[in-house]
């Protein structure tokens, strides 16, 4: 006997197959997703430490400035360090308002949100003062939970579970983070 389609049961299976794999997406895809973001954001936080280590190695001191924007237009006044800045793609890497050829230029997270370069004591409230420079994320949420929250929670002290939770996300280059 010569059988040339499929019979009702090597459907259903196939059919089963796709559901049980289309579920396991389901589940698991946003999970593995926030990983990839994650990862990104270290990776551009990475990215930036090393350029300003390399300018502080060539220069003598991390970059003197007052936010992103300024950190950008130092670094990229120079040509050695604009190509490595350059190496940003338009999705990391564009002005502030993009149908204004003149507004700052800005490095952006995986998720959207501003990234910031802390040099200055004082200068970001909720960010931890450092007596180094850094750069942070506010992670997923894009809220900048209250870092002393969060070093009370680890400390076992009373705490705010809510502020503790937002900085519990946040993404700093020295590492200091709940993961």
């Amino acid at each position: 006997m010569n059988r040339s389609a499929f019979t009702l049961v090597e459907v259903l299976v196939v059919v089963a197959i796709l559901l049980i794999l289309l579920g396991l997406g389901i589940a698991y895809g946003p999970g593995m997703l926030a990983v990839s973001e994650e990862a990104q954001t270290r990776t551009i936080l990475k990215n930036l430490k090393l350029i300003n280590a390399e300018y502080e190695a060539l220069v003598g001191e991390p970059v003197q400035a007052a936010g992103m924007s300024e950190f950008l237009q130092v670094v990229m006044s120079d040509e050695h360090f604009a190509d490595l800045v350059a190496a940003f793609d338009d999705k990391v890497m564009h002005r502030e308002d993009p149908t204004d050829d003149t507004s700052a230029w800005q490095i952006y997270d995986a998720w959207g949100n501003a990234i910031r370069y802390v040099a200055q004591a004082g200068a970001y409230p909720t960010c931890p003062q450092m007596d180094f420079a850094y750069f942070t994320s506010a992670g997923p949420d894009g809220q900048w939970g209250d870092h002393r929250e969060f070093v009370k929670r680890f400390a076992g002290e009373a705490h705010d579970a809510d502020l503790a939770a937002q900085a519990a996300d946040n993404l700093y280059t020295f590492g200091w983070d709940a993961r």
